[in-house]
């Protein structure tokens, strides 16, 4: 009997240890302490997020500075988290954008639990999924254990995974935007934050953003942390026995700028700059990123 209310009493010091962890790691990374100030002149005359209440993540990555003193031009490029939140004004509002396609970087899974319908935005649909996930047993371990250990697994996602394994898929919608006849675009996944924010990057990039500006454009998919929290609450609903809680996840949520920077370093370490990735790795020409830069850049006034 001895041995039994040891284990107990074991087992509810770990988890009183564990929820005290938690609690700390979620006060120390509060959403509101990554985002970045942005540049009044980036969105001069211009609404970065269209005014769209009921939209995830959904914003323009438009105004940003660019190579050679250019910017980015607005209304041709959108990124977005889910599609199929949108209120029938807010949809007929996105749809009066006059998308022309729409990329759909979800899993099949994800397609399936929750189909849109993209006919209500008049836009033409690919699903190119992006696969994010390299070792389902080392996340449940981190999460159980160690949660703080998640951004680093979270790093690893974005380098090794969503770049090197899906660098087709990337090159694949990039490819999309060098004809003039398919934008405006608008990708995304269900949060609009990791596989969108990873194509996004890579974008501005090879735009000639800097990368500070990058990071700053990532950051700002934290003023959705409620919407991912949500999204999160309900995919964790049949572990829960385990003691996993939301907050559990917290790292996962939250959109780190230096993240996004280090994963556009390891790309520049690695093949030398963005063009060189995506002509060696994703299937670009150098012709494809000529066609991408006269369709989505222009001189700043």
């Amino acid at each position: 009997m001895q041995w039994i209310l040891a284990v107990i009493a074991a087992v509810a010091g770990f988890a009183l240890y564990y929820r005290w962890r938690v609690q700390r790691m979620v006060k120390r990374m509060s959403p509101e302490s990554y985002l970045r100030p942005l540049d009044p002149s980036w969105s001069v005359g211009q609404q970065r997020d269209l005014g769209i209440a009921s939209g995830v993540n959904l914003r323009d990555i438009g105004g940003y500075p660019a190579a050679d003193g250019r910017r980015v031009r607005w209304g041709k490029v959108y990124r977005s988290g889910t599609l199929n939140e949108l209120t029938p004004a807010d949809a007929a509002s996105l749809a009066g954008r006059g998308i022309t396609l729409i990329c759909d970087l979800r899993s099949n899974e994800e397609v399936t639990d929750s189909p849109e319908d993209v006919t209500r935005f008049g836009a033409a649909y690919k699903h190119l999924p992006i696969n994010a996930d390299r070792d389902s047993i080392r996340r449940l371990r981190a999460m159980i254990v160690r949660p703080e250990s998640l951004s680093d697994l979270m790093r690893e996602s974005y380098r090794d995974v969503m770049l090197e394994r899906n660098a087709s898929v990337i090159g694949g919608i990039l490819r999309e935007m060098t004809d003039p006849a398919a934008l405006p675009i608008l990708f995304h996944c269900t949060a609009g934050k990791d596989r969108t924010g990873v194509v996004a990057a890579v974008l501005l990039a090879v735009l000639g953003v800097p990368d500070e500006v990058i990071a700053a454009d990532y950051a700002l998919s934290n003023r959705f942390y409620h919407r991912f929290r949500d999204y999160v609450g309900g995919a964790i609903q049949k572990v829960r026995w385990m003691g996993l809680t939301v907050d559990s996840l917290h790292p996962l949520l939250i959109a780190d700028g230096d993240m996004m920077r280090e994963m556009l370093a390891s790309v520049r370490a690695k093949y030398g700059s963005i063009d060189q990735y995506l002509t060696q790795k994703a299937g670009l020409t150098d012709e494809d990123l000529r066609r991408l830069r006269q369709n989505l850049l222009e001189t700043a006034n």
